[in-house]
């Protein structure tokens, strides 16, 4: 299949799941979720979706992204780092919604892309070419050829030394190259990439053939990222001033040589976690922006930034609503069988590192009372591992009650799974004109089933 075909069926499936018209977002002015003081964010925003009328009972699961709650993060990331030269941009796999990615846009901010999918996804947001990343490991000569003739401005980050032959010579791109660091952040195994045997980037000791790389003229950027869901800056921080001392030592070099180019930009990645506290994610944001205004500041050359955070805009705007579809009791607890699990929840569910909370409200939008007793939630699929939580103290629940997940707006969507061919829900946000109000920016979803309501 050609670029161009690529290219429409992307955008096609983007405009299937936006509004018929263009998705804008809304300014900070507006309705608060931070007003509703009764009751949880999370059942404050259940409560208005009923009363909406969106829902159908085809609706057996749906998910609210706040947009509202996304403009807040986005400019708690601004503020953080006021006073650089920075190219802001958030990582499209972790919630890849075209309503979001648009919202995205409009804030200013650019869109790193992990695959060639994602440029197009990022392209039809909206993004100008100029703030779209695009750092898969595994980019074909016809996708960067692609890139190459018509996305000029384009940031192309390769993976190592090997894949710099690949891109095009091409003055409309800006070309990258991605080293390793070679620290240790203190998170799970499968988000480390800053292993010695990590697939990603050229390992930092190889200092001589990443100069010769750079003395080739075609590399204007470093990048790196170390890792994921990273709850401290000090290792990030670690990361930027190895690869500071490197730029500027290369740059010296370059310099000295009377090269008539320099190295330009850093790109630190993203990488850090949004915690379990949104107060506290903001703050440790603010943190690493101080840290990474002290480093810039003292390195012998002057650089642009790029970011590329992902985990830590989008996992507190979402929220997830299963119904009840009926309880099994046994001997000493009950199930109750949801219409959500690994499908949504894949990370959560296969990794006992990612805990999942959870409220529980009557189908009217009161809270579940009674006593408390062992529950069991278990999801849609047909394995034996498909639960949310077992052994989880909860009130007694029964048929189309209603289990509310908060926090989940990262890494959920963007994961959907294919098994037993479940239907992506509904996606509900604010209204744009009206952010008091709920719209629809997504219905049911499923690419190989026609659906009937």
């Amino acid at each position: 299949m050609s670029c161009q075909g690529w290219k429409g069926k992307i955008i096609t499936f983007a405009r299937y799941i936006s509004t018929r018209n263009k998705i804008r977002c809304f300014t900070n002015k507006g309705y608060s979720l931070m007003g509703d003081t009764s009751h949880s964010r999370a059942q404050g925003i259940y409560q208005r979706i009923v009363r909406s009328g969106l829902l159908h009972d085809s609706d057996t699961a749906y998910i609210f992204y706040s947009r509202q709650m996304l403009v807040e993060r986005l400019n708690v990331l601004k503020q953080a780092f006021d006073s650089l030269a920075i190219l802001h941009t958030v990582a499209i796999k972790t919630n890849p919604h075209p309503a979001v990615l648009s919202c995205i846009v409009e804030q200013g901010l650019g869109l790193e892309a992990a695959s060639f999918e994602e440029v197009l996804l990022a392209v039809s947001a909206g993004a100008p070419f100029n703030k779209i990343v695009y750092n898969s490991p595994v980019k074909t000569r016809k996708e960067l050829e692609y890139c190459a003739h018509h996305l000029p401005g384009i940031c192309i980050n390769a993976n190592s030394i090997d894949e710099l032959e690949r891109i095009p010579s091409a003055e409309s791109l800006k070309v990258g190259l991605r080293i390793n660091p070679l620290v240790q952040p203190s998170t799970d195994m499968l988000y480390n990439v800053s292993r010695e045997d990590s697939k990603f980037g050229v390992p930092i000791f190889l200092e001589e053939d990443i100069l010769k790389a750079v003395f080739s003229g075609r590399i204007s950027t470093i990048h790196i990222h170390v890792g994921s869901r990273i709850e401290t800056p000090e290792i990030l921080l670690e990361a930027l001033q190895k690869t500071v001392r490197l730029c500027d030592k290369i740059n010296t070099e370059l310099k000295r040589a009377e090269k008539p180019f320099m190295l330009t930009g850093i790109n630190f990645g993203g990488g850090l976690s949004a915690l379990r506290n949104i107060e506290a994610s903001n703050d440790l944001m603010t943190q690493y922006g101080k840290g990474v205004r002290e480093i810039m500041i003292n390195a012998d050359f002057r650089y642009s930034l790029t970011n590329e955070f992902g985990q830590w805009v989008h996992l507190h705007n979402g929220f997830a609503y299963s119904r009840v579809e009926y309880v099994r009791s046994l001997k000493e607890k009950n199930i109750a069988f949801l219409h959500l699990g690994a499908d949504f929840f894949p990370r959560e569910i296969y990794s006992p590192h990612n805990a999942l909370n959870f409220e529980f409200y009557t189908p009217n939008g009161e809270t579940r009372s009674g006593v408390q007793g062992k529950t069991d939630l278990a999801g849609p699929l047909c394995f034996n591992g498909d639960y949310l939580s077992k052994d989880l103290e909860a009130p007694a629940l029964s048929e189309g009650d209603i289990v509310a997940i908060p926090s989940v707006g990262a890494n959920t969507f963007g994961l959907w799974s294919r098994h037993c061919s479940r239907t992506i829900p509904t996606f509900f946000s604010e209204k744009m004109d009206n952010p008091s109000e709920i719209e629809n920016i997504s219905s049911r979803f499923n690419p190989f089933v026609n659906l009937a309501d």
